[in-house]
């Protein structure tokens, strides 16, 4: 049975990498320490998916690793493990930057006019670039229509706020 922290550490992993982050972060609350080929063994997993698993938790702070090189063949072997920091701050420290990236969206949202080609599929252009293209797509030369983006602006406010009000 996981304790309460790992618990949370595994839900963390999932949210971040789907199922298998979450199997992963088990695996090594039993084991204690694997290399990625024993984890990927284990999952019936390709070792590079499980890699990019190992080093997206790794980047999230939610593992750790000590190297070795191995003596036969002089490459490095690493041992994973569960971080030994404490989950709600690195939780905490994930909302914080999850909430600036998504003020600072929102902040370009609102100063710039978009407008976009009703012909393509292309990225919408700020007013700047469609000023610098003479309000003609750049792909097919068609004139830009303004884009709306209150939607999306709206998206961003309530995403903002119902994360500052959620708990840790």
């Amino acid at each position: 049975m996981l304790s309460t922290e790992l618990r949370f550490i595994a839900e963390m992993a999932e949210t971040l990498t789907g199922p298998a982050g979450r199997k992963i972060v088990e695996l090594l609350a039993i084991r204690n320490e694997m290399t990625d080929d024993e984890i990927a063994k284990i999952l019936d997993a390709p070792i590079n998916e499980v890699r990019i698993i190992l080093h997206k938790l790794f980047d999230a702070r939610l593992l750790k690793y000590r190297r070795e090189r191995d003596k036969k063949i002089g490459w490095y072997v690493y041992f994973w493990r569960i971080t030994d920091e404490n989950a709600e701050i690195i939780y905490k420290q994930r909302k914080r930057k999850v909430l600036e990236k998504l003020k600072k969206r929102l902040i370009y949202e609102t100063q710039n006019t978009f407008y976009a080609c009703s012909n393509r599929d292309i990225p919408r252009l700020t007013f700047d670039d469609a000023f610098n293209n003479m309000f003609k797509c750049p792909v097919c030369g068609a004139i830009l229509e303004p884009y709306d983006n209150s939607g999306i602006i709206i998206v961003l406010k309530n995403i903002i706020e119902k994360i500052e009000s959620s708990d840790p």
